[in-house]
């Protein structure tokens, strides 16, 4: 299939940009961290010391401005992580298993999570084995459900989730489902949505979805996206039976 190898050279190429990135930007961040970390505590003892009214005056501008430098270079450590990740992102280990065990083991994560939102489950009885790396494929699932999440207006009511198993009889497929009642995404993004670096989250690194692409075609599956009715986004994942 033409698609799924121009597919995997592009991983492949995003992966290789997305090393260089984090080895480029993580250089620098820990010498600016310890530098304005080090401005914090002079300046602090240099208050203490002299007790004059116009150091003090300068120490509000001074902390507001150190806390302003740590808190982007936070934001910074926190990309290159999502960097790393991307580009360091081991083969899987394919194992004979069941997609339904992999959405309860996932779903213990959610128990505590916010009351407002339900999580509907359906999942298929004696759906068939296939073959996964149960980490990789808990990590799609954790991906999926956290954007959905993100996806609802804080004065949303009704919020929901459905997780949903099946078996495509005509296609010979497993299908997994993730959909949501949120506000959904433009259909106008779907075919950029799983590049990497595209997102349509403020402050979003746009590799969540690129890891769960590059995920699924390890596990020689397919994934899609399409718009949920009445309103919200589906995604469907496919794989193959063992």
């Amino acid at each position: 299939d033409l698609t799924e190898l121009i597919s995997a050279q592009r991983a492949a190429a995003w992966s290789e940009v997305a090393r260089r990135m984090a080895h480029e930007i993580k250089n620098p961040l820990t010498p600016i961290q310890l530098s304005a970390e080090r401005m914090a505590r002079k300046f602090e003892t240099l208050v203490a010391e002299e007790n004059d009214e116009k150091l003090t005056s300068l120490k509000k501008v001074i902390t507001d401005g150190t806390d302003i430098i740590l808190s982007e270079v936070k934001s910074l450590k926190s990309m290159v992580d999502e960097f790393s990740k991307f580009a360091r992102l081991p083969n899987a280990k394919l194992e004979i298993g069941n997609l339904n065990d992999v959405v309860r083991r996932t779903l213990l994560l959610y128990e505590d999570r916010s009351a407002e939102i339900s999580i509907k489950v359906e999942l298929l009885d004696h759906l068939p084995d296939c073959m996964l790396d149960v980490e990789q494929m808990k990590q799609v699932l954790v991906n999926l459900i956290d954007n959905a999440i993100e996806a609802f207006e804080p004065d949303q009511k009704n919020k929901e989730i459905r997780i949903r198993t099946n078996f495509d009889q005509k296609e010979a497929k497993i299908v997994l489902e993730v959909s949501d009642n949120a506000v959904g995404i433009n259909p106008e993004h779907f075919p950029k949505l799983f590049q990497p670096y595209f997102s349509t989250k403020n402050g979003g690194t746009g590799l969540g979805l690129a890891i769960v692409q590059r995920i699924i075609t390890e596990h020689s599956g397919k994934i899609s996206v399409v718009k949920n009715y009445p309103r919200g986004t589906r995604f469907r994942i496919e794989l193959a039976p063992a």
